[in-house]
């Protein structure tokens, strides 16, 4: 049986807060009501972090509110509303 390793990805990140376990749902960080599941290294097989587990409910909750997000920075999202900004010269 093959030995599953750990990589301690927090160590080798400069700054290691950006490592976040949860998932940023509506502009919040949340636990996954599932708990938390392994990502692993597709190339070596060891385990890099452990995520937020979410339920269905989360993820309809999150799709949901996604429009909502979209259609407040314009119609065709936050770069497209932006250039405008930029070409009328306002800020």
């Amino acid at each position: 049986m093959k030995d599953i390793l750990n990589t301690d990805l927090k160590s080798l990140l400069k700054d290691p807060s950006l490592l976040e376990t949860r998932a940023y749902i509506g502009g919040q960080w949340v636990d996954g009501d599932n708990g938390t599941f392994e990502v692993t290294n597709p190339a070596r097989g060891d385990v890099i972090a452990e995520v937020a587990d979410l339920s269905r409910a989360q993820v309809a909750g999150a799709i949901a509110q996604g429009p909502k997000r979209r259609r407040r920075n314009g119609p065709a999202g936050p770069a497209r509303s932006a250039a405008r900004s930029c070409a009328s010269g306002s800020s």
